[in-house]
Parts: structure tokens; C-alpha cells; sequence
């Protein structure tokens, strides 16, 4: 299994998972989510989440007091993920893996 990145990839997406809009997409996401499963501020989940990439819907939901576990193909990906969770003091699990073979 091919766990690189091609630069320009990484790139895209590393800047991507960064920006306000996509943090507030999966905000959006993470609140709807919980609402469909009337999830309240005291429950906790456990959230698996395939493909993750750069880790935001990850932080987002590690955020809420959600356990994650992310995984993807992308180890570079991988790594800038653990690092941004680690900078907000966010507790999630990246694992390098492919969906496929779940």
C-alpha cells in the first residue's frame, strides 16, 4: 500500500483543512449530526472517521468531547492531522489504513 502524498495534494488539502470556512462546514455537520441522534452536551461518541485527510472533521468532532479514530491512505496527511491536534491540545487517533480494507 502507497502511503505518500503527491506535494501539490498535500498542499491542497493541507491548506484546505485550515481554513475558517471548512471548519465551520464541518461544524455545521458535527451540530447536525448530533441533533438527528439527539446527542446531548454531556454524551460522548465514538467517531470513525474514513478519510480523513488533514484531520478537520477529526478536530471538529474531538472538539465536542467526541473519542475519534481517523484513517487514511495518506500518511503525510496523517501526520499534519496528529500535529494540529496536538497544537490544540485535541485528543484523536490517526491511523494509517485503507478504507478497502476495513
Amino acid at each position: 500500500m502507497d502511503t505518500r502524498s503527491h506535494p501539490e495534494f498535500y498542499r491542497y488539502y493541507a491548506e484546505q483543512g485550515q481554513r475558517d470556512s471548512t471548519f465551520q462546514r464541518f461544524r455545521n455537520l458535527n451540530k447536525a449530526i448530533e441533533n438527528i441522534l439527539n446527542i446531548g452536551d454531556d454524551d460522548r461518541l465514538r467517531v470513525a472517521d474514513i478519510g480523513c485527510g488533514p484531520g478537520t472533521s477529526s478536530l471538529v468532532w474531538s472538539s465536542r468531547g467526541h473519542f475519534v479514530a481517523g484513517l487514511d491512505i495518506n500518511k503525510p496527511l496523517l501526520d499534519l492531522a496528529r500535529s494540529r491536534a496536538r497544537e490544540r491540545g485535541l485528543t484523536a487517533e490517526f491511523l494509517v489504513g485503507s478504507a478497502h480494507a476495513l
